[in-house]
């Protein structure tokens, strides 16, 4: 059985991996980074989970700017994250090691294998594990000693002024050595198969390190039923390993949280001579009781944190969106515009600009930076502010957008991209020059005909290669013509049933839209509406500009 021994906390692996810890039988859950997950009731979700207490979609699990947020549905009996009820329609960031109740389900946040360091534990079932591992009676755990109970209550202190698992482990650990007699212990995490433990904590009173360290599977098992067992004298004999190790007692106390085994307390002596205190399954099961307590406490005040993190960090980067957004309705040059955003529950870095660039040249500019939060803000800025310049540098439309990207290429991390199209209209020729880097959502309304899309051909998005050359499209338009630019919230927002808003609904809200103003009002009103009360996954941005040279 592998151990994993990595201390610290390291950022989740991609794919996510749902690990079942209590419930019916389910197999791992593994959830894709390139996808919204739902798991509900209804064969139409991701992962079906068939029982009464699940709603037909019931939770979302999705990846957004490297991290996974988690989302209730509007279900009716609710998802707890770490024993805490979280508010429907609100994103919450999860990280490794929490727990999800969905249902009668209860699934850990799994955390990758692949960069941990693994040691071997004993394979020691036989037939004779019955007789091996015992449960130990309740009568001797209500007999501790009287004077023991200021160790415990010392114990006590400690343990709850922890401030993360680790210093948990390790004053928790501490404690149950000087407490017990025994002479190792180890705070174990399971993972959802009985072949692979996480080492939490270490201690050794003969100095031996965790990668020589070999624990009893039989042991542990016996003790994912919720109870302290443990195994002593002659009933060693039939694990040979064991005996090769020449581990004389072993005891197994299980942590638990809500009803949960999240962890083990495992304590074993390996001299027979070594004297262990009568009372030590009992002091053994208070310091677990105390573990458990203290460690929902610990998982509740960082499910909190990140959350007011977030928030912060949110906070900032919507200010400074509407800071650099221009005002919601206005004139420049041949341009008649109206304007309409609505953050999501993590603003996304959506763009937008006019500029007046004389001689009868207006710019109109959208984008969407890939990403969320306040670094997809300061790019979405830096971006928006060295196209200001570009374009009056640059007479060419082309030669602008391709000095934008490698300045973003520059600039940016590996994993952020902008979403961009750019259009100047020309008043004395009536023609639009524009260039659609990687962005494709607009469409062109006619003063006297239908709305539709425009066929082009478009380039890739800014910041992927720093070399790629774009090229000028152009579009002949008149006076009336409207030009309706959005981003992708617009038509990614979900119903609750998970149906996408998708671009025919927005074209035919054009259609039937007289001018600019009603364009981005009753487009943002049809996709709150469609959202169903949910908040808007990502944020929503629609503008229309009119053509009037």
């Amino acid at each position: 059985m592998p151990v994993n021994t990595g201390k610290s906390r390291t950022a989740i692996a991609s794919p996510l991996l749902l690990v079942p810890v209590a419930g019916p039988p389910l197999k791992p859950i593994t959830v894709k980074t390139n996808e919204l997950t739902v798991l509900g009731r209804s064969r139409e979700a991701t992962v079906v989970l068939a029982d009464p207490t699940v709603s037909r979609r019931h939770a979302s699990i999705a990846l957004a700017g490297g991290r996974w947020l988690l989302t209730d549905l509007n279900s009716r009996h609710g998802v707890l994250v770490n024993g805490t009820a979280i508010e429907a329609g609100v994103q919450v960031l999860i990280d490794e090691g929490d727990l999800i109740h969905v249902g009668p389900w209860t699934l850990r946040v799994g955390v990758s294998s692949t960069a941990a360091s693994f040691v071997n534990t004993t394979d020691d079932y036989s037939e004779g594990e019955d007789r091996r591992v015992q449960k130990v009676a309740r009568h001797e755990l209500e007999n501790m000693a009287q004077h023991r109970l200021q160790v415990l209550l010392d114990c006590a202190e400690q343990i709850n002024s922890a401030t993360d698992e680790d210093a948990l482990a390790e004053e928790s650990l501490r404690s149950a050595l000087s407490g017990t007699g025994y002479q190792r212990a180890a705070m174990l995490k399971p993972t959802g198969t009985e072949s692979e433990l996480i080492v939490v904590g270490y201690h050794d009173d003969r100095g031996s390190d965790v990668s020589n360290a070999s624990f009893s599977r039989s042991l542990v098992h016996a003790a994912a039923s919720g109870e302290l067992v443990r195994m002593t004298g002659e009933a060693m004999v039939t694990g040979q390993s064991i005996v090769d190790l020449h581990i004389t007692q072993a005891l197994c106390a299980p942590i638990m949280i809500g009803g949960t085994v999240v962890s083990y307390l495992y304590l074993d002596v390996r001299d027979r001579s070594a004297p262990i205190e009568e009372d030590a399954a009992a002091f053994c099961q208070a310091i677990a009781r105390l573990c458990g307590l203290a460690l929902s406490n610990i998982k509740h005040i960082a499910l909190q944190s990140r959350q007011q993190r977030i928030e912060g960090e949110l906070a900032a980067a919507r200010q400074a969106q509407q800071l650099i957004m221009p005002a919601e309705q206005g004139t420049s040059g041949s341009i008649r515009y109206a304007l309409r955003t609505h953050p999501g529950s993590f603003v996304a870095g959506d763009l937008f600009d006019i500029q007046e660039l004389g001689d009868g040249r207006t710019a109109v500019c959208i984008g969407d930076v890939a990403g969320e939060g306040a670094g997809a803000a300061v790019l979405m800025a830096a971006a928006q502010s060295h196209l200001h310049s570009a374009l009056r540098k640059h007479r060419d439309l082309a030669e602008a957008i391709i000095e934008v990207n490698r300045y973003v290429s520059a600039r940016s991390a590996a994993n952020r991209f902008i979403t961009m199209w750019v259009g100047v209209f020309e008043s004395e020729t009536g023609v639009l020059q524009y260039v659609d880097a990687g962005h494709g959502h607009w469409i062109h309304k006619p003063a006297n005909g239908s709305a539709m899309f425009v066929e082009h051909t478009g380039g890739l998005l800014v910041g992927i290669d720093s070399e790629f050359e774009y090229e000028i499209e152009t579009l002949n338009v008149s006076k009336g013509d409207r030009l309706v630019l959005y981003s992708d919230g617009v038509i990614e927002q979900q119903s609750p049933e998970g149906e996408f808003f998708g671009n025919d609904r927005l074209l035919d809200i054009v259609n039937a839209s007289g001018d600019e103003v009603q364009d981005v009002e009753s487009a943002l009103a049809a996709v709150k509406a469609f959202a169903g009360g949910q908040a808007l996954a990502d944020d929503t941005t629609v503008a229309s500009v009119l053509y009037q040279p």
